[in-house]
Parts: structure tokens; C-alpha cells; sequence
């Protein structure tokens, strides 16, 4: 794409689950289920020893954390905007609900939420655990169903548990929102929305969701781009070591464009991560640790930095032990199911693994899968495309992104 077409680009957009595409691997590009897992990163060299290697070994590797800011998720409220404006506007009795999904470490939930800070929608909090494994029902009782104001459900994914006495609190929410006229927005995890549609057929009581596109190579370039804001004016180029290929080749190079050799890691980014841009962040961050420097001047006397990238192939990927495999799946599993899980609550939910569970999340917090915040348990945003691929290959449920 020529960088005079980014206008016509739109970085974030909303479209119906069933029209969500990943982005495709790079030709060479293969899975692998092996001791490891997943991905087998093309194990030829890309070219020649260049000279970002040399870069590396003299100890410049020290990069700003301006080199990839956050995301801002506000940029993408006016793309959830145009999606929704129609019903907003129209056809609410007739056509009161509609679901958005969120992809783990995905950013929607987050989008959601700013988007309907901006009108007047009614946050319907979700019990505390401990009351959905009581029944529930005392927050359900306290929802007042003459209210008139549009409803936000940030997180149906926890009104429920993986639990025979924690399903019903969901049964009776649907219940209540199938008989709702108002305009309720509901955004669910997708791992949830895939456990809901098999157990309660929460798809036949809502609508089809909306997910944000995937981002491909191009959409993924021109983001992290945008992210990377060097001070004092000073432009940045990503390279990569072994070869001198361009990762990000620069927005402006007139005449010059067609003569540059573009290497496949932000194809291969954009792929393992399955298009979801905070993951494929998230990775793009842990890449850069690693990651040397090298300042110059440029042509028109600009400041000028090379970031000097190792190859796809030599990104250190967390991976699952092999020891307790099965045992260890099941718990990421069921931290997927319920976008995070308590301590306390792990041992109701894996009573069979009840008395090993804190050993095992000790085990994969070591490895890197998962990482605990406000003493609840969630798959890390870099181990979560290798978590997937495990739980997939071994035949777990998985969402459908």
C-alpha cells in the first residue's frame, strides 16, 4: 500500500463475527505441534549477517519506551460509532440488543466501555463470584426491569461458572434480556460466547456479534507506526539484523519505495497473533527489548534512528511445560472460559485439581502463560496465541477468531 493511500486505510473497524478473517500466513510460513508447540519460524536464515548484528553486540540496544507507546483504544470509538449509529437511531423496540465481542488482550471491552461513557447507558455490574456460585440471584433481583434507559453489560462472561450450580444466574439474565425492549449493549468474551452458544445457546437469544477486523500486515504497519513517537522530532526506521530488510519501511521515500526489501516479520506478527491488535502489540513491545539502535542523520538533515530488530525466528515464545501438560491445560482453559479467575475460585471450578492448583499457576507464571492482577489469574497477552494453539491442538473448546 502507498503511503498517500493510508486516508482510504481504516486502522479500526467493527464487522459481524461471521465476516471476521484472520490474517494469512506468509508463504513459507508452517504449524508445528512438537515439544515446543507451535510455529515453526522458517529455520533458513532470511540473508547475510548485516550490520544491525553488530549494532547489537556493542551494547546499544537501549530503546526508549516512546519507540511503542500503549494503544489508545479512543481511537477506536468513532469505528464502534459508525457500526451502532443506525440502531441507535433507529429500530430499538424492534431490535432492542446487540453483542460485541472481545478477544482476549483485544482492547473492545475497553472501546465499549468509552463509547457508552459518552451517552446515557446504565452499567449492569455482574455478581461477585461467590454469589454466582450461591445462585446468583440476589443481583438479579436487583435489576429493575422498568427501567427505560439503555442497558451496558460490560462483561456477560461473568455472570456466569464453569460450575453446575453457577449456570443459572445466565439462563435468567438472557430471560430477562429476551423480553427487553430498550437498547442493551453487551459485550462477552469470545472464549464465554463460544462456552454460552454450546451450553445455554445464548445465540439463539441474541443477536449475531460484531468483533473489530482483524489487522493484517498493512493495517498492523501503519499502527505500530503511529505508535512509535521519538523525541525531538527525530524519525524512526525498523530494520532487521541478519538480513538489513525493512520491518516498517519509512512513510516517505520518494523514488526510492520500489527498491526496498521488505522482510516478512510483520506478516508473521500479524498471523500468530490471529489479527488481534493488542496481542500483536504486546509482542511487538517484547521484540523490542531486544532491539538495538543506531542514530544518524538523514538526506534533508533529520534526525534519524535505526531500530535494528532480530529476526521472527529468534523471538523468544513462551511455550507450555511439557511436565503436568494436561493437567496444566485444563487451568488455562478455564481462565480463558472466564476472562480470569480468583484464586479462591479456581479450586470450585477444578475440584479434581484442587489441592495442586496454586503449584500449577505458580508453574505457569513462571513460564510466562499467565500473570495475576488484583489476585485474579489471566493468560498473558504474548503467551496467549501459543496457549491457544495448545488447547486447540489437544482438543479443548476455543473461540472462533
Amino acid at each position: 500500500m502507498n503511503p498517500e493511500n493510508r486516508d482510504d486505510m481504516r486502522l479500526w473497524r467493527f464487522v459481524a463475527l461471521s465476516e471476521y478473517e484472520r490474517p494469512p500466513e506468509p508463504a513459507g510460513e508452517k504449524v508445528r505441534r512438537g515439544v515446543r508447540g507451535f510455529w515453526d519460524r522458517l529455520f533458513g536464515k532470511d540473508g547475510p549477517r548485516g550490520r544491525g548484528e553488530s549494532c547489537l553486540e556493542s551494547g546499544t540496544g537501549d530503546l526508549p519506551g516512546s519507540a511503542a507507546t500503549a494503544p489508545d483504544w479512543r481511537e477506536a470509538v468513532p469505528a464502534l460509532q459508525d457500526v451502532l449509529k443506525e440502531w441507535c437511531e433507529s429500530g430499538e423496540e424492534r431490535d432492542p440488543l446487540r453483542v460485541v465481542l472481545n478477544a482476549p488482550h483485544g482492547g473492545t471491552r475497553r472501546v465499549v466501555s468509552l463509547w457508552a461513557g459518552q451517552g446515557n447507558w446504565r452499567v449492569i455490574e455482574p455478581p461477585e463470584a461467590r454469589q454466582l456460585l450461591a445462585g446468583g440471584r440476589d443481583r438479579l433481583r436487583e435489576l429493575d426491569l422498568r427501567d427505560e434507559t439503555p442497558w451496558l453489560i460490560p462483561g456477560l462472561e461473568k455472570w456466569y461458572l464453569r460450575h453446575h450450580d453457577a449456570l443459572d444466574p445466565v439462563r435468567e439474565l438472557l430471560d430477562i434480556l429476551a423480553s427487553r425492549r430498550r437498547p442493551t449493549l453487551i459485550c462477552c468474551d469470545s472464549w464465554a460466547w463460544a462456552y454460552l452458544c454450546g451450553t445455554v445457546q445464548a445465540d439463539l437469544v441474541l443477536p449475531q456479534p460484531l468483533i473489530m477486523a482483524a489487522f493484517d500486515r498493512e493495517r498492523l504497519g501503519w499502527w505500530l507506526r503511529s505508535l512509535c513517537g521519538l523525541e525531538g522530532g527525530c524519525s524512526a526506521l525498523f530494520r532487521q539484523t541478519n538480513s538489513e530488510k525493512f520491518i516498517l519501511p519509512p512513510a516517505e521515500l520518494p523514488g526510492e519505495r520500489e527498491e526496498l526489501e521488505i522482510s516478512d516479520f510483520l506478516g508473521r506478527l500479524a498471523a500468530f497473533s490471529r489479527g488481534n491488535p493488542g496481542v500483536a502489540w504486546a509482542l511487538w513491545h517484547k521484540s523490542l527489548g531486544g532491539a538495538g539502535a543506531e542514530d544518524h542523520v538523514g538526506a534533508a538533515g533529520t534526525r534519524v534512528r535505526t531500530i535494528w530488530m532480530r529476526p521472527w525466528r529468534d523471538l523468544d515464545m513462551p511455550a507450555v511445560p511439557q511436565r503436568n501438560r494436561s493437567r496444566l491445560a485444563m487451568v488455562l482453559h478455564t481462565l480463558l472460559l472466564h476472562n480470569g479467575v480468583a484464586t479462591g475460585i479456581l479450586p470450585e471450578l477444578l475440584p479434581n485439581l484442587a489441592r495442586v492448583v496454586r503449584q500449577d499457576l505458580h508453574d505457569l507464571r513462571a513460564a510466562g502463560l499467565v500473570d495475576r492482577e488484583h489476585d485474579l489469574w489471566r493468560v498473558t497477552a504474548i503467551a496467549y496465541p501459543v496457549v491457544r494453539a495448545t488447547l486447540e491442538g489437544e482438543d479443548f473448546l476455543v473461540d472462533g477468531l
